[in-house]
Protein backbone atom coordinates (compact mmCIF):
# COMPACT_ATOMS: atom_id res chain seq x y z
CA UNK A 1 0.00 0.00 0.00
CA UNK A 2 1.49 3.28 -0.70
CA UNK A 3 1.78 6.31 1.37
CA UNK A 4 -1.06 9.16 1.02
CA UNK A 5 -0.15 12.32 -0.93
CA UNK A 6 -2.32 13.79 1.48
CA UNK A 7 -0.14 15.54 3.67
CA UNK A 8 -0.83 18.41 6.77
CA UNK A 9 -0.41 21.42 4.49
CA UNK A 10 -3.66 19.84 2.04
CA UNK A 11 -5.35 18.94 4.88
CA UNK A 12 -5.41 22.72 6.25
CA UNK A 13 -6.54 24.19 2.22
CA UNK A 14 -9.21 21.88 2.30
CA UNK A 15 -10.53 23.19 5.78
CA UNK A 16 -9.90 26.23 4.96
CA UNK A 17 -11.94 25.70 1.39
CA UNK A 18 -14.88 24.10 3.21
CA UNK A 19 -15.27 26.88 5.80
CA UNK A 20 -14.41 24.35 8.46
CA UNK A 21 -14.24 25.18 12.65
CA UNK A 22 -10.92 23.96 13.71
CA UNK A 23 -10.45 22.92 17.26
CA UNK A 24 -7.33 21.16 19.04
CA UNK A 25 -8.04 17.82 19.57
CA UNK A 26 -4.83 16.39 21.63
CA UNK A 27 -1.90 16.43 19.35
CA UNK A 28 -3.90 16.87 16.16
CA UNK A 29 -6.13 19.57 14.97
CA UNK A 30 -10.19 18.52 14.38
CA UNK A 31 -11.88 20.22 11.48
CA UNK A 32 -15.81 20.15 11.82
CA UNK A 33 -17.98 20.52 8.49
CA UNK A 34 -21.15 21.85 8.76
CA UNK A 35 -23.85 22.35 6.52
CA UNK A 36 -27.26 23.17 6.90
CA UNK A 37 -26.89 23.54 10.74
CA UNK A 38 -25.41 19.82 11.19
CA UNK A 39 -22.17 18.53 11.16
CA UNK A 40 -21.77 16.28 8.20
CA UNK A 41 -17.80 16.09 8.28
CA UNK A 42 -15.49 15.40 10.52
CA UNK A 43 -11.42 15.04 9.96
CA UNK A 44 -7.64 15.70 12.01
CA UNK A 45 -5.00 17.47 10.57
CA UNK A 46 -1.76 16.26 12.22
CA UNK A 47 1.06 18.73 13.15
CA UNK A 48 4.03 17.38 11.48
CA UNK A 49 4.63 17.24 8.01
CA UNK A 50 6.41 13.63 7.79
CA UNK A 51 2.98 11.80 8.53
CA UNK A 52 0.52 11.52 5.74
CA UNK A 53 -3.29 11.67 6.23
CA UNK A 54 -4.51 8.31 4.87
CA UNK A 55 -7.32 8.63 6.85
CA UNK A 56 -9.15 11.27 5.35
CA UNK A 57 -9.34 9.92 1.90
CA UNK A 58 -11.52 6.88 0.86
CA UNK A 59 -15.25 6.24 0.20
CA UNK A 60 -15.38 5.39 3.78
CA UNK A 61 -12.79 7.39 5.16
CA UNK A 62 -13.56 11.00 6.64
CA UNK A 63 -13.56 12.97 3.90
CA UNK A 64 -15.76 10.15 1.88
CA UNK A 65 -13.79 10.86 -1.38
CA UNK A 66 -10.80 9.18 -3.05
CA UNK A 67 -7.37 10.77 -2.86
CA UNK A 68 -7.59 12.11 -6.43
CA UNK A 69 -10.35 13.92 -5.24
CA UNK A 70 -8.90 15.66 -2.01
CA UNK A 71 -6.02 16.19 -3.90
CA UNK A 72 -8.06 18.40 -6.39
CA UNK A 73 -10.43 19.88 -3.09
CA UNK A 74 -6.82 20.81 -1.58
CA UNK A 75 -5.42 22.30 -5.02
CA UNK A 76 -8.49 24.36 -5.99
CA UNK A 77 -9.58 22.45 -9.13
CA UNK A 78 -12.89 20.98 -7.04
CA UNK A 79 -14.95 23.89 -5.79
CA UNK A 80 -16.94 23.32 -1.93
CA UNK A 81 -19.92 23.28 -4.11
CA UNK A 82 -19.07 20.88 -6.10
CA UNK A 83 -17.75 18.68 -3.09
CA UNK A 84 -21.15 19.24 -1.12
CA UNK A 85 -22.90 18.00 -5.00
CA UNK A 86 -20.57 15.23 -4.75
CA UNK A 87 -21.59 14.26 -1.08
CA UNK A 88 -25.72 14.62 -1.89
CA UNK A 89 -24.68 12.04 -4.88
CA UNK A 90 -23.23 9.24 -2.35
CA UNK A 91 -26.25 10.14 0.28
CA UNK A 92 -23.78 11.62 2.81
CA UNK A 93 -26.02 14.82 2.68
CA UNK A 94 -29.42 15.95 1.95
Amino acid sequence: MSKSRIQKREGVAIAAKLDAKIRQDGKHQLATVEHGGKVIITFGIRHGNKGGHGHMVGRNRDLRINETGAMALAFCTMTKIEYFDYLRKIGEII
